[in-house]
């Protein structure tokens, strides 16, 4: 198995004091990579994005519809290559693991009180 991509981020950085003096919003952004896509390939926007004062969430859908992901326990999913253009029930199902993902995030990160 190959190595897991990394975007240069610091990880656990310090928020800036605009933030944490409660002076301004953190104002999210979830981006939903493509097929055959990932996180990584949107880095350079993301880290745009972040010098502007937004903070992105780029997950690695489960689906089998990107082309390197690795689950929180170190479990691969591979590319689903069974139908690359694949039927209107075959894109749905990737849409519902999709929306059903992206829906916990935002769960998740409105519950802990972090936005």
């Amino acid at each position: 198995m190959r190595d897991v991509p990394q975007i240069p981020v610091y990880k656990e950085g310090p928020f800036s004091t605009q933030f944490t003096a409660k002076n301004k919003k953190i104002k999210p952004i979830v981006l939903s990579h493509g097929y055959t896509g990932n996180g990584n390939y949107w880095s350079g926007m993301c880290r745009d994005f972040a010098s502007h004062g937004y903070i992105i969430f780029t997950p690695d859908h489960c689906d089998g519809s990107g082309v390197f992901t690795m689950k929180k326990d170190g479990t691969h999913v591979p590319l689903d290559t069974t139908k690359l253009f694949g039927t209107y029930d075959w894109i749905n199902g990737k849409i519902d693991t999709r929306v059903s993902e992206i829906s916990e995030l935002i769960t998740e990160f409105s519950e802990s009180g972090f936005l």
